[in-house]
């Protein structure tokens, strides 16, 4: 495993919890006022955790932040693509939208296999 500094565990476990609870990458802004750094510390620290492999950063997109790991949850919508058993809901008052946003919530709370049970620990 790749050694990181404390600073780095913290910007990962934040970068993280924020994917999970929002279904997508934090902006380098909102690393920064959520760790409580200027803008230009979040990009160094994005910066090292892309060369030391840990993240990929898609260029020019704003919440392009990647966490590479094997035990990172795929986003909401690749984790649906790949499942192959049939949702079984015996249930004709929702819609098939309403049905996709609870699904959609409870696989970014981590209450669906795969999602969100890998936590940073020091």
């Amino acid at each position: 495993m790749r050694k990181i500094t404390n600073r780095q565990a913290e910007v990962l476990a934040f970068i993280r919890q924020f994917k999970r609870e929002n279904g997508s990458a934090p902006t380098r802004r909102e690393i920064a006022e959520a760790m409580g750094i200027s803008n230009n510390a979040a990009v160094e620290h994005i910066k090292w955790l892309a060369r030391k492999g840990i993240l990929t950063v898609k260029p020019g997109v704003s919440r392009g932040i990647v966490i590479n790991d094997s035990t990172s949850a795929p986003d909401f919508d690749t984790w649906l693509q790949g499942q192959t058993v049939p949702i079984d809901v015996d249930c004709g008052c929702v819609t098939t939208e309403v049905l996709l946003h609870w699904v959609k919530k409870a696989y970014n709370d981590g209450l669906l296999a795969r999602a969100g049970k890998v936590e940073v620990t020091k």
